[in-house]
C-alpha cells in the first residue's frame, strides 16, 4: 500500500511540479530604505532600515519607499563531469543563460493588527503592488520602488497597523515560484498630530513663507519638514 501511494505521489509531481515544489526561500527580504532614488540617502544621511512608514493622510495618500531584496542564489552550475583517472576525459561546464535569476511579482502586505487590535484582521484581504517582474540575478541585491496607498488597503480606517510583508517570485520559465522571507513593518499616519501644520503656522509667524527645498529626495508629508521644505524670510 505504501509502494502504491509513493508512486501516485510522484506521478502528481511528475505531471505537476508547480503544486510540488514546496522549496525554503531563497530570497530574503532585508528591510525598507528611505531613499525616494537610487542616488538618494534617507533623511538621516544613512541606509539603514526603517521599521515604521510614516505618512500624513491630510497631505499625501500613502508612503513611498525602497524594499532592500538579497537572491541568495549561487551563480555556479551544478553541470560538471570529469573524465576518468586515466587523464583521457573531458570536463564539461555548462554555462546556463540566467542561472537561478528571479522575476518579482508583487509585493504582498498581510493585516497582522490593526490598531493594536489583532482581531481586527480577522477575515482581512491581502494587499497586493504589482513588481512588475523585476529581475534579480543570483547573488544579486537590489533596491525595489514601492508604493502603498492605505486607504486601498480595505481595512477599514486606521492610525495605525502592523503588517507581514513579502514578495512573491518565480524563475525564468516560471516553474518554479516562491514567496522571499517575511518581514515585519508598521505603517502610521500622523494626520492628527498636525505636525506639518505646526512648521508652516510657526514660519508664518515669524514672517516667512514656507518653501519647498530643491531636495528631489524628500517627500512633502511623509519626510520631516524640516527636510523637504525651508523657511524663507527674503
Amino acid at each position: 500500500m505504501r509502494t502504491m501511494k509513493f508512486l501516485a505521489l510522484a506521478a502528481c509531481c511528475a505531471m505537476t511540479c508547480v503544486a510540488c515544489v514546496d522549496e525554503n526561500t531563497s530570497v530574503s527580504l532585508n528591510g525598507v530604505i528611505n531613499p525616494k532614488s537610487a542616488s538618494c540617502d534617507s533623511a538621516s544621511g544613512d541606509k539603514s532600515y526603517i521599521g515604521e512608514l510614516v505618512y500624513d493622510s491630510g497631505i499625501t495618500v500613502g508612503y513611498t519607499g525602497w524594499m532592500n531584496l538579497t537572491n541568495n542564489m549561487s551563480t555556479s552550475s551544478p553541470w560538471n563531469s570529469s573524465g576518468g583517472s586515466g587523464g583521457s576525459g573531458s570536463t564539461l561546464d555548462v554555462k546556463l543563460p540566467d542561472l537561478n535569476s528571479v522575476y518579482l511579482q508583487e509585493l504582498v502586505f498581510k493585516c497582522v493588527s490593526i490598531d493594536g487590535d489583532v482581531d481586527a484582521c480577522d477575515g482581512q484581504s491581502n494587499y497586493t503592488t504589482t513588481l512588475g517582474n523585476t529581475r534579480v540575478e543570483a547573488g544579486g541585491t537590489k533596491n525595489i520602488g514601492f508604493t502603498i496607498v492605505p486607504a486601498d488597503f480595505g481595512w477599514g480606517s486606521f492610525t495605525s497597523c502592523v503588517v507581514s510583508v513579502y514578495a512573491k517570485f518565480k524563475d525564468n520559465g516560471g516553474l518554479i515560484k516562491n514567496e522571499t522571507s517575511h518581514l515585519t513593518l508598521t505603517i502610521t499616519d500622523i494626520a492628527e498630530l498636525n505636525l506639518f501644520k505646526q512648521v508652516e503656522d510657526a514660519c508664518q509667524a515669524a514672517g516667512g513663507t514656507l518653501e519647498k527645498t530643491d531636495n528631489e529626495c524628500a517627500f512633502w508629508g511623509q519626510d520631516s519638514p524640516s527636510y523637504s521644505y525651508e523657511c524663507s524670510t527674503n
